[in-house]
């Protein structure tokens, strides 16, 4: 009687030891991935959310010319971040048309 409660008892240890490494396991394979939360706050542009800025800044570009600039001028300063030299250039052309436009005859 007294073997088979013994038995239990250590059936019972070994049962939550192997329940508590497998929680840390977890936990401590958790914690080495980024957070979903650092993840989200990334403020490196992307080509893509940069290419649209510039795509937006065209498209105003007739209408108001001061803010159309102001928006190349960002978006020409994440182009050098990524080191995109081929946007930087395409921002420069458009920045260079805005500063100095075709005088109309």
């Amino acid at each position: 009687m007294l073997n088979n409660k013994k038995r239990l008892i250590y059936i019972g240890i070994a049962i939550v030891t192997v329940i508590v490494i497998t929680v840390g396991i977890v936990i401590v394979m958790n914690a080495s991935k980024p957070s979903k939360v650092d993840q989200k706050h990334d403020n490196t542009p992307t080509k893509t959310v940069v290419d649209a800025q510039t795509m937006d800044a065209v498209k105003i570009l007739v209408s108001d010319p001061v803010k159309a600039k102001s928006l190349l001028l960002e978006a020409r300063d994440k182009y050098k971040t990524l080191g995109d030299d081929n946007g930087v250039s395409n921002v420069d052309s458009q920045i260079y048309l805005i500063d100095h436009p075709i005088p109309k005859k």
